[in-house]
């Protein structure tokens, strides 16, 4: 009896375990799915993946938008090792206000994990970062190389906007840039569609783009400041006039291959309207870009001579050291007044 007994326990507890694991959330099991399941590839190798029909940019808007967007990461995995070669200017006239900025643009990339940046500017400005593994080495034009042990991505981050050339033209046009199909064409040994830039009757709707709807800005009581007031104006009232220009289109990965554009922007600002009759800021863009060099060894290499890294020099101490007051030695502790004893009284 008592091995019966034994028996049966043992049969009932098999029995409601059996039963727990039949009742197992479904959320619980999903999630236990997606914590056990096999590491995704990064998200630039799961968009290469993706095949895109260069053919059909002109009657397909978000397929186009896609293509103007591209990444710096995701060109490296569809056509390989290439060199980006890019120039761009800004003219801006707000009234009798006038600014204009040039600039030259060039992106090596060797591997998902080496490549080089360079940047210059026409106000003297140029920047230089070396991407090598995990190791950054980076200058401002006319300083030295110096080590950054802490890029935390920087240098990715800094890529894509170097390379984003035609992206940020689609932003600026308010996701209005489209294309035009202009025929078939060869570039630089490949076959390329080539298409003519036109402006869309509305912005590109994007599902997978769209984000969460944020709470309104706050400002102070008065408003913003009038340079802020400019900007926002600009940000939310721009309206592009105008775009012309063509792209070259990879046939076999729908890389951009090459691009001219000239697009001009304008944008009311009732900031100055009555005051000085200026109400309008004129943005006028120029840009174009080029790949170069698909498929061949680049030569992306750490600088010859370059400074190690080093955290932020104090820059109240460097200003005092600089002046000749020095720093007081803080191993030196002063020692504590003495205190007069208490009457016992």
């Amino acid at each position: 009896m008592p091995r019966a007994r034994g028996g049966l326990a043992l049969l009932a507890a098999g029995l409601a375990a059996l039963a727990v694991a039949g009742c197992v959330d479904p959320e619980d099991r999903a999630a236990k799915s997606r914590i056990f399941s096999p590491e995704e590839p990064p998200k630039p190798v799961l968009a290469a993946s993706q095949a895109i029909d260069a053919a059909a940019l002109g009657r397909d808007s978000a397929l186009g938008h896609r293509v103007l967007t591209m990444s710096a990461a995701e060109a490296l995995e569809r056509i390989g090792a290439h060199r980006f070669i890019a120039t761009a200017s800004f003219a801006w006239v707000y009234g009798s206000d006038k600014v204009a900025l040039s600039e030259k643009r060039r992106v090596e990339q060797s591997s998902p994990t080496d490549f080089a940046i360079h940047t210059e500017n026409s106000e003297d400005h140029g920047l230089d970062i070396i991407h090598l593994g995990t190791r950054t080495f980076a200058r401002r034009k006319y300083h030295p190389f110096r080590e950054r042990k802490r890029d935390r991505g920087q240098a990715t981050k800094l890529r894509d906007e170097v390379y984003g050339l035609l992206g940020s033209a689609a932003s600026l046009t308010g996701g209005r840039l489209g294309l035009v199909p202009d025929g078939a064409d060869s570039l630089a040994g490949r076959k390329a569609q080539r298409y003519l830039f036109t402006l869309l009757d509305k912005k590109v709707e994007l599902e997978a783009g769209k984000s969460a709807k944020m709470p309104p800005v706050l400002f102070p009581k008065g408003g913003p400041d009038p340079a802020t007031k400019l900007r926002l104006d600009f940000a939310n009232l721009r309206s592009p006039r105008s775009v012309q220009g063509r792209l070259w289109v990879d046939s076999e990965t729908g890389v951009p291959l090459k691009s001219e554009l000239t697009a001009v922007i304008a944008a009311p600002s009732a900031l100055d309207s009555a005051d000085k009759g200026q109400g309008e800021a004129v943005l006028t863009v120029r840009m174009g870009h080029a790949i170069e060099a698909i498929g061949e060894k680049l030569a992306v290499a750490a600088p010859e001579e370059y400074l190690p890294d080093e955290d932020r020099p104090n820059a109240i101490a460097a200003a005092l050291e600089r002046f000749g007051v020095e720093r007081p030695d803080e191993s030196v502790d002063e020692a504590p007044a003495a205190v007069e004893p208490a009457d016992e009284e």
